[in-house]
């Protein structure tokens, strides 16, 4: 701990003024503040965090326009895998029993960057990270090696394999 912070912290003037004047106030103390730091620290080093994540051009490079060129067979390629990958969630595989809120999600946001990825000019590093990599994510992670883990990974590794053509620059954003 930083050396003076027990006397920074018991100073009434700087209760008064800052978020310590909350927790103080209802009885918390300088051991929850620390196990709470803690819990930001390792959270920090559970997720990876860089300080480059904090970077404006990191920002800038989520939103570069990455044009669709129809004719590339790597899009066409993950266009493909990502139609086998919803058919394989919308299938008859105890999601919509076990988890159908995620389920939903799921679908909903593969569709919606389906829908874009077909009918726009070009896509964003965001939008393909929102809406085609965070819920392929979570089908593998939830169903591993079964058939439906397997068309996701196929379609994350398809979208990767078009971007690492495409777009390398701002591959290290998606990527995790």
């Amino acid at each position: 701990m930083k050396e003076g912070f027990s006397e920074w912290f018991k100073n009434e003037s700087v209760k008064e003024y800052t978020l310590f004047a909350k927790f103080s106030s209802i009885g918390l103390n300088k051991n929850w503040l620390l196990s709470a730091i803690r819990n930001v620290n390792n959270t920090y080093d559970i997720l990876k965090i860089k300080n480059d994540d904090f970077n404006g051009e990191v920002a800038e490079t989520q939103w570069e326009p990455i044009p669709l060129d129809r004719s590339n067979e790597k899009l066409e390629k993950f266009v493909s895998s990502l139609d086998t990958a919803i058919r394989e969630i919308e299938a008859d595989n105890g999601y919509a029993v076990h988890a159908p809120g995620e389920r939903e999600y799921v679908l909903s946001a593969l569709k919606t960057g389906k829908e874009a990825i077909a009918s726009g000019s070009q896509t964003y590093l965001g939008q393909l990270k929102s809406l085609v990599v965070d819920p392929l994510s979570r089908v593998i992670w939830r169903f591993g090696g079964a058939a439906v883990g397997v068309a996701a990974t196929a379609a994350k590794d398809a979208l990767l394999d078009w971007l690492k053509e495409v777009f390398e620059k701002g591959l290290h954003l998606i990527i995790h």
